[in-house]
């Protein structure tokens, strides 16, 4: 039998250094917290309710529709089969081949890759774990104890392949093992307990890969978990990454106070906070947005602001201290980092007329622009290995490309058939882009070179995710670990 998390209330407010934990279970830690979710014209689409309870799974899965795949020539996959388009591989893939960075083995046996993809279902509380080689959904994880209340909306990779899902209305952080073997037996049967499928929603407490989960009482009701990021952890005897690397989160606490926390991987104790006061108001639209780590683990950080223009903040990982960039060029919505450690933002311009994408040169700590032609704004970005940066449009719908070495729109906006509110981008191992399309309730699996949708995988429910989904954004910036 399956044991059940046991839920726990801790004060979460802690000075820099220390640690925060509460009960556990094995290696999973539930701390409970209650906030309301976004609301209407905040830019998100509003998640499934707010304050305490929690649906029953199956509630749950009545209300859930079975996915599919299909290659834009080839046939539809059937959901759990693991049945393939291009690949011979017959079953749920967790960790192969390579990582992102291409080509880093990291030893004989422990090469890693992420050849999966993390999109969070805002409306249902959960998030679907995708192969990304045949677009099967593999998993799918409750992201918080309400079961359906949290309204999720990004995830980050960890060079382990672990997940880290956050929740904008429970304001809180969960980890979900990336592979069988580091998943937790809790009761010590010999098995692991967990989703094998889209409609195989376990209760909470019950998924032995379900790791732990940290809940932000403090945060303001609207102004939840967003920034989410892990360190690489890539350090002498690390070469491949701490196995349980830190991971930074951002949200908005009570007197209007932008707060980041960083959890050690392990267990979701909180480490160390920076703080920043007077950037952010308690208004509808302020709030810390997206977060991307660089190679020495600084955490960048993007909000949203009156009107839209939230600021660029750096916190560095070594010192907390907080620099604030402003912003003077434009809006910022999504977020990405290059290889070289400068982040990039996507919007619109400042006169909200054009859409537009954002340079911050670290070492000059200089703003430059890219106008875009095509879509009126756009959501979220993702750079690739290659120099590209990807952005999802909305109105019209599709996709941009934009070379980062020239700052220059290559070609005009790629179609994305049957596309209706792209919201974010990943790249996955093979370096294809992955557009989430949340009004369209299903991701894209596109070619960079010829622009073709490779897969499309369908009947998702209110997917919505901004962030690094694969953790090829991590490797980028961690560079040849080998």
């Amino acid at each position: 039998m399956c044991r059940r998390v046991p839920t726990i209330a801790v004060l979460l407010l802690c000075a820099a250094g220390c640690t925060t934990s509460g009960g556990s279970v094995g290696s999973i830690e539930t701390l409970t917290s209650t906030a309301a979710e976004d609301g209407p014209g905040s830019g998100e689409t509003a998640g499934g309710g707010s304050g305490p309870g929690a649906t029953s799974v199956a509630e749950e899965s009545s209300a859930s529709a079975s996915s599919s795949a299909t290659s834009a020539t080839g046939p539809s996959l059937d959901d759990t089969s693991g049945t393939t388009v291009g690949s011979n591989d017959d079953g749920p893939i967790f960790d192969v081949g390579t990582i992102p960075d291409g080509g880093n083995t990291c030893g004989d046996d422990s090469s890693v890759s992420f050849s999966t993809i993390w999109i969070a279902s805002q409306s249902t509380g959960t998030v679907y774990r995708v192969d990304t080689f045949t677009g099967t959904i593999e998993g799918r994880y409750y992201t918080e104890p309400s079961m359906g209340r949290g309204s999720p909306s990004r995830t980050s990779v960890n060079l382990q392949g672990d997940v880290a899902v956050s929740n904008r209305a429970s304001a809180g952080v969960t980890k979900i093992a990336g592979s069988l073997d580091r998943c937790v037996d809790l009761d010590g049967n010999g098995t692991i307990e967990t989703s094998t499928g889209p409609e195989d929603v376990l209760p909470w407490g019950e998924d032995e890969c379900v790791l732990w989960h940290r809940d932000f009482p403090d945060a303001i009701a609207n102004k939840g978990v967003r920034p989410t990021q892990w360190e690489a952890g890539v350090a002498p005897g690390f070469p491949c990454g701490d196995p349980n690397p830190r991971l930074w989160v951002g949200y908005l606490a009570t007197g209007e106070v932008a707060r980041f926390v960083r959890l050690d991987g392990s267990d979701g104790a909180i480490l160390d906070t920076a703080e920043v006061s007077g950037v952010f108001t308690d208004h509808p639209h302020h709030r810390p947005y997206g977060g991307v780590v660089d190679a020495e683990g600084d955490l960048w950080a993007i909000g949203h602001g009156s009107g839209d223009t939230g600021p660029l903040l750096h916190i560095d990982a070594d010192t907390l201290e907080v620099t604030n960039y402003g912003n003077p060029i434009g809006s910022f919505y999504g977020l990405t980092i290059d290889a070289d450690g400068n982040p990039w933002a996507c919007s619109r311009n400042l006169a909200a007329t054009q859409a537009a994408v954002f340079r911050f040169d670290a070492v000059t700590e200089t703003f430059s622009e890219v106008l875009v032609t095509g879509g009126a704004s756009l959501r979220g970005c993702a750079a690739d290995e290659a120099g590209r940066l990807w952005a999802a449009a909305n109105n019209p719908c599709g996709l941009v490309e934009i070379d980062m070495a020239t700052q220059t729109q290559v070609g005009p906006q790629i179609e994305l058939p049957g596309c209706v509110t792209p919201v974010g981008v990943s790249i996955d191992v093979e370096g294809y882009v992955w557009v989430v399309d949340s009004g369209g309730d299903q991701a894209y699996k596109v070619d960079p070179v010829t622009h073709n949708v490779e897969i499309l995988v369908e009947n998702l429910i209110t997917p919505y995710t901004y962030s690094d989904m694969t953790g090829a954004g991590l490797g980028l910036v961690s560079g040849p670990q080998g």
